[in-house]
């Protein structure tokens, strides 16, 4: 008698061959990650609650995975199979009369016999021969006799009940069930809602599954919107940004906006970027000090610099949490009419061609803090504007109120929405905007 794996037998004969343990069942592998040649890799992705989901890509690969994985089990099979001159033995511990409903949910190989011959039912109800063509398959039942002893009685199953015994209150109080605490709040900053608006897909990978943004992928991403070269690498556009909101809050108390621009550089960025900064934001600075927004900034009763706050879009509904929209406004102006201002300041690349539609794109933001801030001042927003930075141009935002509770039932929509919807497939994935997608490599784009 000769033992060897299956793979060991290729190319030999034997006049009987005995294939052991067929109801082992195929292993089920738990992979983080998936790659198939020609199809890529897919990832599973952290939710909110940091548990590792499948993403659409993972699935599709996996099933590919799969079926590569079940033409192999069947080559290796096949192999057992013709390895026998006159007679072979399957062998298998039917530990249940439950077959796959096909082969494609197979667990093993027993449940590819039963399909094969077309076994059903107990075993004990099987014919003793079955022919398939010019094989026969021969069914010998080996069962546990009748007679066999019953399994034995666990210690202590069988003894008497004690009688309960009260617990001291601090005990009964330590052991008491943790009563439910109301579910977290959800937060929603206005960029983030923006980003929804314009692609759902691309907000569920960086808001639901939290996929970082690896910063010269969020360069280039900008880089491809402006059609023009980008920024020097060794300043990424978010330390630019840094520095350019410190130097709006420095310069109102300036008179000489060259040593506001200093002091932001020296506040914001490593002393070796200095110098490559300056350069480059030299004449945004001088461009903004010498505009009328400028002016109009100053002569403003009061102002608030990087405003923080907290709007609710939605009250908590059990078991849905309530939703705030959370975030930081760049400066709020009082004007002396009793009347509020909004500016927010970009650094985006664009040109003027995309101004219009990058303007587009931050509206539900600039709404969302004039809502924000006209209920915690009570006072009417007379205007809200964006600065793009790089091209020194203004756009405004229209505030009126037929404007605002338009933009406020938008975002009550996109809230109620973003609360009951936790699956990647309930994201629509807007193919216009996949070219200048991070997430392209765990998207399917579709």
């Amino acid at each position: 008698m000769r033992i060897m794996t299956i793979h060991k037998s290729k190319g030999l004969e034997f006049p009987v061959v005995i294939v052991p343990d067929l109801q082992r069942k195929f292993i089920s592998r738990s992979q983080l990650a998936v790659f198939v040649r020609g199809l890529g890799m897919g990832l599973k992705l952290p939710d909110r609650q940091g548990t590792l989901r499948e993403s659409a890509r993972f699935r599709r690969i996996a099933r590919a995975d799969a079926a590569l994985e079940r033409a192999e089990l069947k080559r290796v099979l096949y192999v057992a199979l013709t390895r026998a001159e006159r007679r072979i033995i399957l062998s298998a511990v039917a530990r249940t009369t439950q077959t796959a409903k096909d082969l494609r949910n197979a667990s093993g190989w027993l449940d590819w016999a039963r399909h094969l011959f077309g076994l059903t039912g107990s075993p004990r109800e099987w014919p003793a021969e079955t022919c398939l063509g010019e094989t026969c398959l021969h069914v010998c039942l080996d069962e546990e006799p009748a007679g066999a002893p019953a399994a034995a009685v666990r210690p202590g199953t069988n003894l008497p009940e004690e009688p309960a015994t009260a617990l001291p209150p601090l005990l009964q109080r330590n052991l008491a069930p943790v009563p439910a605490r109301e579910t977290r709040p959800l937060l929603l900053s206005p960029s983030a809602l923006g980003e929804f608006a314009e692609c759902p897909r691309r907000y569920f990978y960086a808001h639901v599954y939290r996929l970082p943004v690896p910063p010269e992928m969020a360069a280039a991403d900008q880089t491809r919107e402006a059609g023009e070269a980008s920024a020097p690498a060794a300043i990424a556009p978010r330390d630019l940004g840094t520095a350019f909101h410190r130097f709006m809050e420095i310069l109102p108390g300036c008179q000489d906006w060259s040593v506001a621009l200093q002091q932001a550089l020296r506040d914001s960025l490593p002393p070796h970027l200095w110098q490559e900064a300056a350069e480059l934001m030299r004449q945004w600075a001088g461009r903004y000090a010498g505009s009328s927004l400028h002016a109009e900034s100053l002569a403003a009763d009061s102002d608030l610099r990087e405003w923080s706050f907290q709007y609710r879009l939605l009250a908590a509904a059990a078991p849905l949490p309530a939703v705030w929209l959370s975030g930081q406004a760049d400066r709020v102006l009082f004007y002396p009419d009793g009347t509020l201002g909004i500016v927010d300041y970009k650094t985006d690349q664009l040109t003027l061609a995309s101004l219009q539609q990058k303007t587009a794109h931050y509206r539900l933001q600039l709404a969302g803090y004039a809502l924000a801030a006209q209920a915690v001042f009570g006072l009417p927003v007379r205007d809200a504007r964006l600065y793009f930075v790089r091209l020194g141009q203004a756009a405004t935002i229209d505030v009126a109120v037929a404007e605002l509770t338009t933009a406020e039932n938008e975002l009550r929509g996109i809230a109620g929405f973003l609360r009951n919807h936790t699956e990647e497939a309930d994201y629509a994935c807007r193919l216009s905007h996949c070219p200048l997608c991070p997430f392209q490599t765990v998207c399917l784009g579709e």
